[in-house]
């Protein structure tokens, strides 16, 4: 018997906010946007605007400020506000934004000029990306307001003489740390019985990257939180006490920082360290399809919902998509090859496995079909499901466990994915992740509003209403 007390949903919302560091700041342009054209055409949006935000990195960070607003006002109203709250406290002046109209104009004639003797010199505009960037990251116990101070670190690991080469600069996030428990509700624990967004954040074992960690805001069984990964003979399980402090920065705290969350893994039984979840997943689409598809089919074993009643809820996702996969030019110096490497490393790679899902859907409708018309033709229940019971060649779970195939058919949905492409301009540094100068955050949030907008008038992306 069901013991369900609500419908399920026919369909749900799903944000994916990438990894980028103050490229972040365009997510709250386009969120925004996103955010006035679902309230546009769907009743509901008060309570039901996003079912579940997934984030990498400082996609994590906007992903847990918007949770917590949530939380906090038991509504979506004022979230654009919120997150632009958050990032106007990121923001730095920067010695080469100095306000003084006579350093401004000196500034642009210098930088004006030299470009038009050789234009492979910055323009006025890179320039001061690439200096705000230097002053906030890449000079010693400087740093960026309510995100890092930086550190040299040395090391005579290979007696190199050279300390310029061998030497390194770490990253003290405790200002970003003391910022997030000033303005954040921690610990973060959510519930589908009280429709609240479903917050996951991706991070990676140092020692193991073999799948990515997912710390979630659903309680897994009563009262217990936990993310499980790792391949068939290395399964690694990681309680905690819904989304922490700990968990945010696991999934945010890049290498060089000088401290990373460890956590106790109750199956090796060893502590495991983490980094930055960009770097295994930084549109983790994958990560959401298969949570999405397993707590729908534990919801539905918990709650005793017959087979012929179980349906996943479709998904709609919104992806912002920080780092362009299509570049013009040719890369000709040392900062053009960095600024492109990084591009390549860090854009989305999940059209594949949008396509992987609809093909796979599309299977499962065909094999549905089949089932109807063999039951048509005198197949007995029995036949079938003594088909359905034999264990496929090749196909394992994620935990490393044979699938039936049954378990193929079973709780596969529809994905419909919407992506925002912030693309490169000629200004661009590879410091672009680092620089929070006050220019550069206010161009990200203008531009991501702009870019969203251009894309729904053009009616690339057609919004759904549930």
């Amino acid at each position: 018997m069901s013991h369900l007390d609500r419908p399920i949903p026919k369909s749900q919302r799903a944000l994916i906010l990438q990894g980028g560091g103050a490229l972040g700041a365009y997510e709250a342009g386009v969120f925004e946007v996103i955010f006035n054209k679902i309230k546009e055409i769907d009743p509901s949006w008060k309570t039901h605007m996003f079912d579940i935000i997934a984030g990498a990195s400082i996609g994590s960070v906007n992903a847990v400020v918007l949770t917590d607003h949530f939380l906090k006002k038991k509504s979506w109203e004022g979230a654009p506000e919120a997150l632009a709250k958050f990032w106007e406290q990121m923001k730095n002046q920067t010695w080469v934004e100095n306000p003084d109209p006579l350093f401004k104009q000196v500034w642009q004639n210098y930088w004006t000029f030299w470009n038009a003797i050789d234009n492979r010199i910055a323009s006025p505009e890179a320039a001061r990306r690439y200096w705000s960037w230097m002053q906030l990251s890449n000079f010693p116990y400087l740093g960026a307001k309510n995100l890092s101070t930086t550190i040299p670190q040395l090391t005579y690991r290979f007696l190199d003489p050279n300390l310029m080469i061998s030497s390194w600069l770490g990253y003290d996030f405790a200002p970003l740390k003391t910022y997030l428990s000033e303005s954040i509700s921690f610990p973060i624990k959510t519930s589908v019985e009280r429709d609240e967004p479903r917050l996951l954040l991706v991070t990676v074992d140092v020692q193991d990257c073999s799948e990515a960690t997912v710390f979630e805001s659903y309680q897994k069984e009563k009262n217990e939180w936990y993310a499980e990964y790792g391949e068939e003979h290395g399964k690694h399980k990681i309680c905690h006490d819904g989304v922490g402090m700990e968990q945010l920065l696991a999934s945010c705290l890049f290498p060089f920082a000088l401290y990373h969350p460890s956590f106790y893994d109750e199956k090796t039984k060893t502590m495991r360290t983490f980094w930055d979840g960009a770097f295994i997943s930084n549109t983790p689409l994958r990560e959401v399809l298969h949570h999405h598809r397993r707590f729908w089919g534990d919801y539905f074993d918990k709650n005793n919902v017959p087979m012929d009643k179980r349906r996943v809820p479709d998904l709609e996702v919104f992806i912002v998509n920080l780092y362009p996969s299509a570049e013009k030019n040719i890369p000709a110096d040392i900062d053009e090859v960095r600024d492109r490497e990084i591009d390549i490393k860090f854009h989305d790679r999940t059209v594949y496995d949008e396509k992987v899902a609809h093909m796979v859907t599309d299977y499962v409708h065909l094999a549905q079909e089949l089932i109807k018309l063999a039951k048509r033709k005198g197949a007995t229940q029995a036949d079938v499901d003594k088909i359905l019971e034999i264990p496929v060649g090749y196909s394992k779970g994620r935990g490393g466990s044979k699938r039936t195939n049954k378990a193929l058919l079973e709780g596969r949905f529809s994905t419909k994915v919407h992506r925002f492409d912030r693309q490169d301009d000629q200004n661009t540094i590879f410091g672009k992740h680092a620089d929070f100068s006050n220019t550069t955050i206010e161009d990200l949030m203008s531009k991501g509003r702009e870019d969203a907008r251009h894309q729904l008038q053009r009616k690339e992306i057609a919004i759904e209403k549930r």
